[in-house]
């Protein structure tokens, strides 16, 4: 059924967590926190995923890398049947359910389904678990991208996505027309896709003889800039 069903998942979940955390030891030695994001179709399915793991992890005394109880928020917009909003599902273990960010981060999992999908940006996302069917090539770029942000110097290596119910064939041809040419820069030896961008400009005025304007191009720096 489909009790049995979510509580399977529940479990493969919370079993992937520690190799997740140890393929990050420079981000953990730091002290920062990795997260996980899990997406759901709807919002009842996001609160009662969010009880099953609650419920997995106190019975088997679950805890993040830094050795703390692993915690669970769930987000979204409504009311579900045992809870009136996901404020309300949050103050059963968070001490500021009314205050999103707050509740972010302290959060070890994020259980969605639509709010946090797009439009948030927290770089400590280490992993997303994709426990839906995906609609559009623009949401898979969105989740994906939820794990993507980068923060320097972080010790945060190449992010994990765990697809439970979409063709392997549709993601890649999903992301194919998103795919651009990425470069690899020595922090120490190089000045990055700046320095790139000046010797493209370069090679352009050089290989249409005009003349390079340096009034026009100051005066394109200080509209950058605006």
């Amino acid at each position: 059924g489909t009790t049995a069903v979510r509580s399977a998942l529940a479990a493969h979940v919370l079993r992937q967590l520690p190799r997740v955390d140890e393929d990050m030891p420079e981000m953990i030695k730091q002290g920062h926190q990795p997260k996980k994001l899990i997406v759901l179709s709807d919002m009842q399915e996001v609160f009662e995923m969010t009880l099953e793991l609650r419920g997995q992890i106190e019975r088997d005394h679950l805890c993040n890398a830094f050795g703390r109880p692993l915690k669970v928020a769930c987000f979204f917009s409504g009311k579900v049947n045992g809870a009136r909003s996901d404020k309300e599902a949050n103050s059963w273990d968070f001490c500021q359910p009314e205050d999103d960010a707050s509740v972010l981060g302290e959060a070890d999992l994020i259980v969605v389904c639509q709010k946090y999908t797009t439009g948030w940006d927290e770089w400590r996302v280490v992993a997303v678990f994709i426990l839906r069917r995906l609609g559009s090539e623009e949401l898979l770029q969105q989740l994906l991208g939820r794990a993507t942000r980068s923060r320097p110097g972080s010790g945060k290596r190449r992010p994990w996505i765990f697809d439970y119910l979409n063709d392997p064939d549709w993601v890649f041809s999903g992301a194919a027309r998103f795919y651009e040419e990425c470069r690899a820069y020595d922090d120490e030896n190089s000045c990055g896709e700046l320095h790139d961008l000046a010797k493209q400009i370069a090679r352009f005025f050089s290989s249409s003889q005009r003349p390079f304007q340096e009034a026009a191009a100051l005066r394109l720096q200080s509209c950058d800039r605006a």
